[in-house]
């Protein structure tokens, strides 16, 4: 499909056309229609935005652009949950996850500057999601609670 002229909504644009996903290893629609560069340029703003509204990356998609931290410093105050979670797999295969979050995790105090950026921040929300997930499910019967030291 040819689209000649300028197009004052470029979201329309792609509601109008049949506009294939583009990525890093796919053209850009500019290679298959053809735009002014005005109207190119609004479509990769309209484009960028959208990505944006729904934290997607044009490079690596949901996956968080940088890289997501590996863990946890183990020498913050929060490294013991990434000491369970490097076992994680064993505590639940010999079924006492439960008794190992209970008797290893404390109650931590947060303080407003203890995850210092996002990517903590969401290695934290990660970890602690994974643990309750395991203190829930990992044994029978399914736990009807989570402990405080999760319920973060």
């Amino acid at each position: 499909m040819f689209i000649h002229g300028h197009i004052e909504d470029a979201s329309s644009l792609l509601h109008q056309t049949l506009v294939p996903y583009y990525g890093p290893d796919l053209p850009h629609p500019s290679t298959y229609l053809i735009f002014d560069g005005e109207t190119a340029e609004l479509l990769d703003d309209q484009i960028a935005r959208l990505l944006a509204s729904y934290s997607v990356d044009i490079n690596h998609g949901f996956v968080p652009s940088p890289d997501p931290l590996d863990q946890l410093p183990l020498s913050s105050k929060f490294g013991c949950w990434e000491v369970i979670m490097k076992d994680l797999s064993g505590y639940l295969h010999a079924r006492n996850v439960r008794s190992t979050i209970l008797s290893q995790l404390e109650v931590i105090p947060i303080e407003q500057d203890d995850l210092l950026d996002e990517r903590e921040l969401q290695r934290a929300l990660l970890v602690l999601a994974m643990l309750s997930h395991a203190f829930v499910w990992g044994e029978q019967p399914v736990s009807t609670y989570i402990p405080a030291c999760l319920a973060v």
